[in-house]
């Protein structure tokens, strides 16, 4: 059996990497960008751009949404929708509202299409050395169809439950994780005051129980 056209919407600093590896992992990609810069990229990786998100749509079996917002991936799914065949799989990979990926799963259900969401963890280095951390929601039978497309990108996926529940899980990594810097930043900073040696003490910090992936990283 042939491999399932891979489409994405949005191939910019995040969607320019994740199309690399999926290439490279023998997927067809198709994509749309607003940014000429964006869909030249993708020529150049061997990829085919398109010249709307309605045309990916109408070719995709998997479909990734890689844009930046509620607003943007709302304005996409008016056009997605109307425009993908029956029995695909649209992936919000967006930082989005669980209940925005709830109203997409209903509108595109509507339409005989499946909507899962994977959240992004780790960042732009992850997503260039495709070892991103996926939370996923959403119907088991779709997040299967998509995974493995998401071994080309991802180190680790966790599916968490049902549509939304990726979001949800990306939501509660992001408060751990910014409350580990601003702790990180304050006790710097007390030891800055005391002239402690700040090369020293991180490294101490490092193998301590107070370590975190923020300091270290």
């Amino acid at each position: 059996m042939s491999q399932p056209v891979v489409g994405m919407i949005g191939v910019g600093a995040m969607g320019a990497p994740m199309a690399r590896r999926i290439l490279a992992g023998g997927f067809p990609v198709i994509g749309y960008d607003i940014d000429p810069q964006a869909q030249i990229n993708l020529k150049e990786m061997k990829g085919e751009a398109l010249a709307s998100a309605g045309g990916v749509a109408k070719r995709a079996d998997i479909l990734l949404v890689v844009l930046v917002d509620d607003p943007q991936v709302r304005e996409a799914s008016k056009e997605i929708c109307a425009n993908a065949k029956r029995g695909s799989v649209i992936v919000v990979m967006s930082s989005v509202t669980p209940d925005l990926c709830i109203e997409l799963a209903k509108e595109a259900t509507a339409k005989g299409l499946q909507v899962i969401d994977a959240a992004m963890v780790r960042g732009l280095q992850a997503a260039k050395d495709g070892k991103l951390l996926l939370m996923i929601g959403g119907e088991s039978a779709a997040v299967e169809r998509c995974m493995p497309v998401f071994r080309c990108i991802a180190a680790d996926t966790s599916h968490l439950g049902a549509i939304g529940a990726g979001q949800v899980g990306k939501m509660v990594n992001n408060m751990l994780l910014w409350s580990a810097v601003l702790a990180n930043y304050e006790g710097i900073e007390f030891a800055r005051k005391f002239g402690v040696d700040l090369g020293l003490l991180r490294e101490s910090l490092k193998i301590s129980s107070g370590d975190n992936w923020a300091l270290r990283v």
